[in-house]
């Protein structure tokens, strides 16, 4: 009995070696042999998605959103992407439709992974994407995420300047599993520039990473960000390792009727202004319920341990 169950352990060992570490080669293919959830036939909603038409959502609110200044995250390089880590208590995010979400990290994809068909023929793959990656505060069926995405364009005349945070550390982390702490300022100032209705779409999905896990929320962010092609450039060869396939996983649906929230069309101006402040109250009591939350730790001694995250 003893040597089948070694045997046994051992086959399931080379199994699990065999899977890792996944790469962006032929995802549609390998992922599923290591993790049916991945596989699309078997897990419908996964994520990314083409969005190829909307209807304005009347029952839909207005976004939140409040990221305090950190002098400390984390820049994280994993060998499939860059990832900005936050500490354990911030208490920045947005909150929406009676949701309020705690930002945990974010990181970049080029290619963008979710495709816009809905911009009409030849503009629907924005070239870069960010991912943040949220876990719910306030959830009644235990702890949810949330992937509030930024598409980006690249264009010739303009650089932004909020990108050059990180682009500027990227030499830092050039090896696998290297981190560096650094300060990150303006992240708010992505959704200034976006637009002033904060317009999005929201697809019910999964993570675009190995395991794939699903129950995922995401909210779309309607209107691309900008930056230079240099600024591209540095991200997508720092991914693809200046093999041009960078790290996107190909789509995996399309969706005919997302949802939208289009502040202009689906919602009257005092609603919107009501929908505004209580959303407002929400994230501020969030706030000072995370200080709170803070100071109490601290002032006891308790180590707060970071909830688990799963990286897209």
């Amino acid at each position: 009995m003893f040597p089948l169950l070694f045997l046994f352990l051992s086959m399931v060992q080379i199994s699990v070696q065999q899977c890792l570490p996944w790469t962006y080669n032929n995802p549609n293919k390998d992922w599923p042999k290591c993790w049916p959830t991945c596989d699309n036939t078997l897990h419908p909603l996964q994520s990314p998605v083409d969005i190829v038409n909307q209807v304005v959502d009347p029952l839909m609110g207005p976004a939140v959103f409040l990221f305090p200044d950190m002098d400390t995250v984390t820049l994280r390089h994993d060998d499939h992407t860059v990832s900005v880590v936050y500490p354990t208590g911030y208490t920045g995010g947005f909150s929406v439709n009676g949701m309020v979400y705690r930002l945990e990290e974010f990181h970049f994809h080029t290619p963008a992974e979710n495709y816009l068909s809905i911009l009409g023929e030849g503009e629907g793959q924005l070239d870069m994407e960010i991912h943040m990656v949220h876990k719910s505060y306030n959830s009644t069926n235990g702890t949810h995420t949330a992937i509030l995405s930024l598409l980006w364009q690249k264009v010739d005349d303009y650089t932004h300047p909020w990108l050059n945070q990180i682009l500027k550390n990227l030499s830092s982390i050039s090896n696998q599993n290297q981190s560096l702490n650094i300060p990150l300022t303006d992240l708010s100032s992505l959704f200034n520039d976006q637009q002033k209705d904060f317009g999005y779409w929201t697809i019910e999905g999964s993570l675009t990473t190995p395991p794939c896990t699903g129950a995922v929320t995401w909210y779309i962010m309607q209107v691309p960000l900008k930056c230079s092609r240099a600024q591209w450039r540095q991200f997508h060869e720092f991914f693809s390792g200046g093999n041009g396939n960078g790290n996107a996983r190909p789509v995996q649906r399309q969706i005919l009727q997302a949802r939208a929230f289009m502040p202009s069309k689906s919602t009257p101006p005092s609603l919107l202004i009501v929908g505004l402040v209580v959303s407002l109250v929400v994230v501020i009591s969030v706030v000072l319920s995370g200080v709170a939350l803070y100071w109490h730790s601290k002032k006891k001694g308790i180590d707060l341990a970071r909830p688990t995250y799963e990286r897209l």
